[in-house]
């Protein structure tokens, strides 16, 4: 499953000539130009199993985009702190890139049924972690 982080900057504070603090809000969604999903390939005892893991990707968006949320929100930047953040965001996306990565080779795209539940566990410390 693919996932779309869209952003925009709620609010901009400006605490003196060199220094800003901005609210940061993100929205997490499927990006449904390349997710499909082929019932003729999997049997339907592995519907199941097959979307759960397809659902761990959305909740790695989301793990990314609360840790963005906090990372913008919280810091403070310089003048230039639309190119500093489009710059950070860029930085946290690569991050996430690979925990996908490391995901679908940990759980072998959800056919190694332990793993996976062991990835269930780890994804949902990782959200909660991220509030």
């Amino acid at each position: 499953m693919g996932v779309k982080i869209l952003y925009r900057l709620d609010s901009l504070q400006q605490l003196n000539t060199e220094e800003f603090k901005v609210k940061f809000i993100t929205k997490v969604e499927p990006d449904r130009a390349g997710n499909f999903f082929d019932l003729d390939r999997v049997p339907s005892e592995e519907i199941e199993y097959v979307l759960n893991h397809e659902r761990g990707h959305l909740v790695i968006g989301f793990i990314c985009a609360n840790k963005l949320e906090k990372i913008i929100s919280g810091g403070t930047w310089s003048k230039n702190f639309r190119k500093e953040i489009h710059e950070e965001y860029l930085k946290q996306l690569k991050k996430i890139s690979r925990l996908h990565d490391e995901y679908d080779e940990g759980t072998r795209h959800g056919v190694w049924k332990k793993e996976q539940a062991k990835w269930d566990r780890r994804l949902r410390e990782l959200f909660i972690n991220t509030y």
